[in-house]
């Protein structure tokens, strides 16, 4: 038996695997972040300043990673 896959198919499936892994990492993290970070990525992406200064790169990922997996990082959510 042997399970040797061809390099173009083990390209392929890979190509496939980031996207939608990205795809889903995505989605997941339109579906939990409320409205006003919403708008507070917009605006920092857009570079408005809209309300007030637009908070940093590092703190909106922070912000994001803490809505998507939580605040404590070592639970089985943040895994």
């Amino acid at each position: 038996m042997d399970f040797s896959v061809s390099p173009v198919i083990a390209y392929i499936l890979a190509w496939l695997g980031i996207v939608g892994g990205i795809g889903f990492l995505f989605s997941h993290a339109e579906d939990s972040l409320k409205p006003e970070i919403k708008q507070s990525i917009s605006n920092w992406l857009k570079n408005l300043d809209a309300v007030g200064p637009v908070r940093n790169w590092p703190s909106q990922f922070a912000a994001v990673f803490d809505r998507t997996f939580g605040e404590d990082h070592l639970t089985w959510r943040c895994f």
